[in-house]
């Protein structure tokens, strides 16, 4: 089974958290392609989502930022429920709560040192040139498409 991530953070950060899950690839996270839910709409949708993935990665803020930002803290019950699943959580920013101590939780300053860590797969292009290889590439796209993503 391959990773799944749930990414959450402060909605206020909804486009740069995006941004990252282009970056990492396989999220699940879907209030950060649109969210015009109710509440109890976006709460259940957001819970059925973090039961889809394996890893839960938190952006977290200082409480004054996150406060002055008009943070509600559903990122902290998303970090409470991943927890309780036993699932791989990641905090990315200072941490917070006591919780966030916790030695299963992995804890990252920033996005690039989380990255650094992290063996995302990466693109790869294949020139072939060569007609002695024909019929490689549709092989190979076809072995690709086919793998459980």
């Amino acid at each position: 089974m391959s990773e799944k991530f749930y990414l959450a953070g402060r909605y206020g950060r909804r486009e740069e958290i995006a941004d990252y899950a282009a970056q990492l690839g396989n999220v699940v996270s879907e209030w950060l392609y649109g969210d015009k839910d109710t509440y109890a709409e976006s709460a259940a949708r957001d819970l059925s989502n973090l039961d889809r993935a394996t890893t839960l990665v938190v952006f977290t803020e200082l409480p004054v930022e996150y406060a002055n930002a008009g943070g509600l803290g559903g990122c902290h019950v998303e970090f409470g429920y991943a927890l309780g699943q036993g699932k791989r959580v990641v905090v990315i920013g200072p941490r917070c709560p006591i919780f966030h101590y916790l030695s299963v939780v992995e804890h990252y300053d920033t996005w690039e040192e989380f990255m650094d860590h992290e063996e995302v797969p990466r693109p790869v292009i294949i020139c072939v040139p060569d007609e002695r290889f024909d019929g490689f590439v549709e092989a190979l796209a076809m072995a690709l498409a086919n793998l459980d993503t």
